[in-house]
C-alpha cells in the first residue's frame, strides 16, 4: 500500500471507509458501538441484550472530502441485504461525486463483508 501512495499521491482519497451500527429501539444501548463518558461515575457501564430486540442499522461512508449514506436497514444486515446496499444505493451515489480514477473499498472482517458475491 506504501508503494501505491508514494506512485499515486491521492490514493487516501479514493478510498471508501464506511461501517455499520446498530441502534436499539427500546431505547437500550448498543455497548458494541457506544461508549459512556461520565465525570459523575467513571465506571459508568450499562449492559444490553443484543438478541431478538427491534433494532435498526445505519450503513454511513466517508470518501476524501465526502460522506456517503447515511442508510437506514430495518433489522441485521445480511450478505443480500448488505449486496443490495452497494449496487442500489452506494455505487449510484459514489457515481455521482466528483472522484477521479479507481475507489478502493475498505471492509472490516464481518461475514457480510466477505462473501464472494459482495467482493466480486
Amino acid at each position: 500500500m506504501m508503494e501505491k501512495m508514494n506512485v499515486d499521491q491521492r490514493l487516501l482519497q479514493r478510498i471508501l471507509f464506511f461501517d455499520e451500527v446498530i441502534f436499539y429501539l427500546n431505547r437500550e444501548v448498543n455497548s458494541q458501538n457506544c461508549r459512556y463518558w461520565s465525570r459523575q461515575n467513571l465506571h459508568l457501564y450499562r449492559a444490553t441484550r443484543t438478541q431478538r430486540l427491534k433494532k435498526v442499522n445505519v450503513w454511513a461512508g466517508l470518501i476524501g472530502e465526502y460522506v456517503v449514506g447515511s442508510f437506514f436497514i430495518d433489522g441485521n444486515i445480511m450478505t443480500e441485504t448488505y449486496l443490495q446496499i452497494l449496487q442500489e444505493r452506494v455505487i449510484p451515489e459514489l457515481n455521482q461525486l466528483d472522484i477521479e480514477g479507481e475507489i478502493w473499498y475498505q471492509h472490516d472482517g464481518a461475514p457480510e463483508h466477505n462473501a464472494r458475491n459482495v467482493r466480486q
